[in-house]
């Protein structure tokens, strides 16, 4: 055998090993990272799960006060479907346990495992929605034990940790998911779940659609549902109090990732901005000076502080963590969308962040320059104001309660988008 045969198959033995470590690799990790669902752990999920159910005689005594005003649930779901018929259920309180003794297994309990992304390892809005009206309708199982309406108005509420479950089940439900929740729900009953994802509840599953499931109300912080809330990870420091307004050096910036968003539409905003900064001429579609600066770094707080505007493009979504990261600093958010904007409390809007299209960026830019220092610190003060029943989690927590039981929430319900993002259902940009 020759010197190059031998060579040739020494090369082969090589990959072939690599080839071995690499499967090897791959299954440790799915068993690392994959949730193990035999048939011992589901039982004992499901053991616990009972255990933690209230008594009965609690469901009959919230029956018979039962006084359900389905306001709330009719006039967000006929946006999107308008000859849906709803019934709240004589057996509510059973039928919120029966859906979620038979989920068990994929549900948040003490051994849940969050996972982590943008440098942020949770808790979740969805973790928290979870933790803080579970605690609320669990926490008291004594004689003033609250029934389900009085926490959750004419709602049943789902608690299923969506993205956790995706991510942790390698980007996809677990397969027995849809088929079980799809099973245990009812087609009349008002259902209320929130998801944080850019592809909604439905995780990009043929079984789990909006239109299998008309009468499941979704709270959205990533961009898919039908009352969009704020998309928070991190808490931010307040910051607009440490440079005065008018010694800022900087009408706007963008300090995020030009990346993520469908049509390169950072990209081409950031470059459009770019361009009208360095333009001087009186043939310039905006007039003045444009004091702008794209900054992508560890600083990025320091640059947004001295700034009079943030600009917060969506990005894989319909939205972005810096919108509330703005909002938090008490700084004011410049949000450009695509498709349909996706922002929290649209009825306030106008006091505390704009909101535009590609199309007119130019006439937006031309109105934050005619705002005054005045009306600049103004807008500010309104935002400082509603940081903490706004824009952290318990705000966010207390603005759902209030939606829920119909009690001057800020939250508004709007019509479902067509698509998850805005863009095809199974792309990645």
């Amino acid at each position: 055998m020759g010197r190059e045969s031998c060579t040739e198959q020494g090369v082969m033995g090589r990959i072939f090993r690599a080839c071995i470590v690499g499967i090897a690799l791959f299954v440790l990790r799915s068993l690392l990272i994959r949730p193990v669902w035999n048939q011992s752990t589901k039982e004992s999920k499901k053991t616990a799960r009972i255990k933690h159910r209230k008594p009965l005689s609690h469901a009959f005594s919230c029956a018979a006060q039962r006084k359900i005003d389905l306001t709330v649930a009719e006039s967000c779901l006929k946006l999107t479907s308008p000859n849906i018929q709803l019934v709240y259920p004589d057996d509510a309180e059973e039928h919120f346990e029966e859906i979620h003794i038979a989920l068990a297994m994929f549900l948040q309990d003490e051994n849940h495992k969050i996972h982590s992304a943008a440098n942020f390892k949770g808790p979740w809005l969805e973790n928290v929605w979870i933790s803080h009206f579970e605690e609320l309708y669990y926490g008291d199982n004594g004689p003033s034990s609250p029934c389900l309406f009085e926490i959750f108005g004419p709602f049943v509420p789902i608690f299923i940790p969506w993205v956790d479950l995706w991510v942790h089940n390698e980007w996809q439900y677990p397969e027995e998911l849809p088929k079980l929740l799809r099973s245990v729900l009812r087609p009349n009953v008002p259902y209320i779940t929130v998801s944080q994802s850019d592809d909604g509840f439905p995780g990009r599953s043929s079984l789990l659609t909006h239109e299998s499931l008309p009468n499941l109300l979704v709270l959205s912080a990533g961009g898919y549902g039908h009352v969009p809330i704020p998309l928070i990870k991190q808490s931010e420091e307040r910051r607009n109090d440490k440079i005065p307004v008018p010694e800022r050096s900087l009408l706007l910036s963008y300090v995020g990732s030009l990346s993520h968003a469908p049509d390169e539409l950072r990209e081409k905003v950031n470059e459009q901005l770019e361009k009208w900064s360095m333009e001087s001429s009186p043939q310039s579609p905006v007039k003045g000076e444009l004091s702008y600066q794209y900054y992508y770094g560890e600083d990025w707080r320091d640059i947004m502080t001295d700034s009079r505007f943030s600009l917060t493009p969506r990005g894989f979504g319909r939205t972005a963590y810096h919108v509330v990261e703005t909002w938090q600093m008490g700084l004011i958010p410049i949000q450009v969308y695509s498709d349909v904007p996706w922002m929290p409390y649209s009825n306030l809007l106008n006091e505390i962040a704009f909101v535009t299209d590609f199309a007119h960026l130019k006439e937006t830019i031309a109105h934050l320059q005619s705002l005054s220092d005045e009306d600049i610190q103004l807008m500010e003060e309104r935002i400082v104001s509603m940081r903490d029943s706004h824009f952290s989690m318990s705000g966010v927590m207390q603005q759902i309660q209030q939606f829920m039981t119909n009690q001057n929430s800020d939250l508004v319900c709007q019509e479902l988008p067509e698509t998850p993002r805005g863009v095809e259902f199974d792309s990645f940009e």
